[in-house]
């Protein structure tokens, strides 16, 4: 072989060579490539699942925050509400029959007898648009009674007196005679309505039996009450 046949087959060897040099290169890149992008993918997979969690505690703690919130929010209604009703309940007026009288006495005045009726507030407010109904027995018979002296509705002030009164009829036979001596009973029954400053409605009832032997006076029922 000559010389000149000889170099030129270096130079394809060295070609080759070259070649296969950059084909390596290539392939190395390619791998070192996808390795990277493997690394950033899992990098990115991590970013990901991390900020998965994060986001799901936030929820978690939102969710128990407005728990949380509306938790307080019904412990304080119902606060408001007991502390309102607890208010209330210091503050509405108690309306309370005080004294009961013949005015004039019975002894004296029949036709008709008039009664005499001292309401008292013992609240802190006043007792608002007061009513009230009697019903009078003799020997637990009711007797007839007259149109009442007082306007319709009463106003009762805080720890005050509120006087009214009813007119009732004596008729029947032995009737008045029998009650002076005491052997026949009178008694009365009845209620007092009234509202308070919040609206509300509060009844009180009483009864009572006039004591004509010894006292002359009414005598109250045990079931008397305030509600």
């Amino acid at each position: 072989m000559t010389e000149e046949g000889e170099s030129k087959s270096d130079n394809e060897k060295n070609v080759s060579k070259e070649l296969a040099r950059e084909f390596r290169w290539v392939e190395f890149a390619q791998i070192a490539s996808n390795v990277t992008l493997a690394v950033v993918g899992i990098i990115a997979l991590c970013i990901y699942n991390g900020q998965l969690k994060e986001m799901r505690k936030s929820t978690k703690a939102a969710q128990d925050a407005a728990d949380a919130a509306k938790s307080a929010a019904d412990t304080a209604a119902q606060t408001l509400r007991e502390n309102g009703s607890q208010f209330r309940i210091e503050e509405r007026p108690y309306v309370s029959i005080e004294n009961m009288r013949f005015d004039p006495p019975l002894e004296q005045s029949h036709e008709p007898a008039t009664i005499k009726l001292d309401f008292h507030n013992a609240g802190h407010t006043p007792a608002l648009k007061a009513t009230f109904t009697v019903d009078v027995f003799v020997d637990n018979k009711r007797t007839a009674q007259l149109p009442r002296d007082f306007a319709a509705e009463l106003t009762i002030p805080s720890d005050r007196n509120s006087a009214s009164s009813v007119n009732i009829w004596i008729r029947g036979p032995g009737d008045y005679d029998g009650i002076v001596a005491g052997t026949r009973r009178i008694s009365i029954k009845g209620e007092i309505t009234y509202f308070d400053i919040f609206q509300e409605s509060h009844p009180t009832t009483f009864c009572a039996v006039y004591d004509a032997k010894v006292t002359k006076q009414w005598v109250f029922c045990p079931g008397n009450g305030i509600r």
